[in-house]
């Protein structure tokens, strides 16, 4: 089995125990790094339903704007994010330190063929000037691109001279990182969005995964997964009974990543960085 794209889905609440912005600050950085360590390639927040939503929406600008944040280079944070009161405590939290993080910050140390992001700085009907985060700003034959808007370029270096050229994220082979995507509609929609997906539910209810269990996972380097977590203080099968919905009829699988458990909860940033270690291990077999 060759690894597939991995999706994972935290619902709208997850941040309900956090009282302060320093502790959900905190979670969502924990929550950021196990999503880069397994490669996820997108967080999605969902809603529990319509009441949730509005009680969290505050909290869902929060988890959308600092998973945003950390996922941006240093060098153009300054640029692309405004200094907000939500930010505070984001200076605490560990770096990503993805490809798109680079350390290199002088042209004589960038390779040809060196991908990079950057943001527009001045663009007019002939070219456009872009930071990627070294001594002076490049210039590509690209005319009329919104100021301060991300892009992607794979840089050209001839002796001292560097040039790029804007280029797709999904063109890049190497993991560039996660996207963010906030879900409003109900549940059941929700999973009529994603139902050309492996579904992986995660429940002290579930089941552990055996080898057996193997058999029913036929993954190939086409597939995409999405995990599924509840929220601290409501599992997936009390969020899917309210909605009028059976969760195991609406998903491969329910798995239970800590059988024996120790402790009497086991938090959400724990639960990812688990079932993300579980099912990585599995779709690369």
């Amino acid at each position: 089995m060759k690894k597939g794209k991995i999706s994972i889905a935290i619902p709208s609440n997850v941040l309900e125990n956090n009282k302060d912005l320093r502790a959900k600050t905190q979670k969502i950085g924990q929550i950021a790094r196990a999503c880069v360590i397994y490669n996820v390639e997108q967080i999605i927040i969902y809603s529990i339903n319509k009441n949730f939503l509005k009680k969290f929406s505050k909290d869902i600008d929060l988890i959308s704007k600092i998973l945003e944040y950390l996922d941006c280079p240093q060098y153009l944070r300054r640029l692309l994010f405004p200094k907000l009161p939500i930010f505070n405590f984001v200076g605490l939290l560990p770096p990503l330190r993805t490809p798109p993080h680079p350390i290199e910050k002088k042209i004589s140390q960038i390779l040809s063929g060196s991908i990079r992001e950057g943001a527009v700085l001045f663009s007019n009907k002939r070219f456009s000037e872009i930071d990627i985060g070294l001594e002076i700003p490049i210039k590509v034959e690209i005319p009329n691109l919104p100021l301060k808007s991300r892009i992607t370029l794979k840089l050209k270096k001839q002796g001292a001279n560097l040039s790029g050229k804007v280029i797709k994220k999904t063109d890049i082979r190497e993991y560039w990182g996660y996207n963010i995507k906030i879900f409003n509609d109900s549940i059941l929609q929700f999973m009529e969005k994603f139902k050309n997906h492996i579904i992986i539910a995660t429940s002290r209810q579930g089941n552990p995964l055996r080898k057996n269990d193997l058999e029913n996972f036929q993954f190939t380097a086409n597939n995409k997964i999405l995990l599924l977590f509840g929220s601290p203080n409501i599992g997936l099968f009390e969020i899917y009974e309210s909605n009028g919905l059976k969760l195991k009829e609406m998903v491969e699988f329910v798995l239970n990543i800590a059988p024996q458990q120790g402790t009497k909860t086991i938090r959400v940033e724990e639960a990812i960085l688990s079932t993300l270690s579980i099912v990585s291990n599995l779709i690369s077999l």
